[in-house]
């Protein structure tokens, strides 16, 4: 975004890759951003690796924090300061709204330089129950396969 004569507003840089078309999965994590106050931009990349991507943003972004959403089906908060391999927070594309919001939230409040939000592992989606999903799971195609059968039958 640009402020007067050409001057770049400081703000978080969130680079996606071009393969991702339908970004608005990620509303949650924006909303952190805004919900702390903090200008971000959105910027469309050749790269697909989200590590790559988020440790690009933040070297880009004046204020030295990226977020990368890769084709690699991860998002990634990193910070100019520290190590390409050692990212702040890093979750996958299929997290809960509520995770999405706080590392959203997380990369305006490493700028601001106060606590980051809890993020709760034990309510994302995709860690919820896998031996309950994969019960019913095979339960539902115990159930499609006999309604074939039964059919199938003269």
């Amino acid at each position: 975004m640009k402020i007067a004569y050409g001057i770049e507003k400081p703000s978080i840089y969130v680079y996606y890759s071009s393969s991702i078309t339908d970004i608005s999965i990620f509303h949650q994590l924006i909303w952190g951003i805004e919900e702390e106050g903090i200008p971000y931009q959105m910027i469309r990349q050749t790269e697909g690796e989200a590590l790559k991507l988020s440790f690009m943003a933040a070297e880009a972004s004046s204020l030295g924090v990226g977020l990368g959403i890769g084709d690699d089906r991860l998002i990634i908060l990193h910070y100019r300061k520290l190590p390409y391999e050692m990212p702040l927070f890093q979750i996958p594309h299929a997290s809960s709204p509520s995770m999405m919001r706080a590392v959203g939230a997380n990369a305006a409040r490493l700028v601001k330089g106060i606590p980051f939000k809890e993020i709760d592992h034990k309510n994302n989606r995709e860690d919820q129950y896998p031996s309950e999903i994969e019960s019913d799971l095979k339960s539902i195609i115990a159930k499609v396969l006999e309604e074939i059968n039964r059919k199938m039958k003269p």
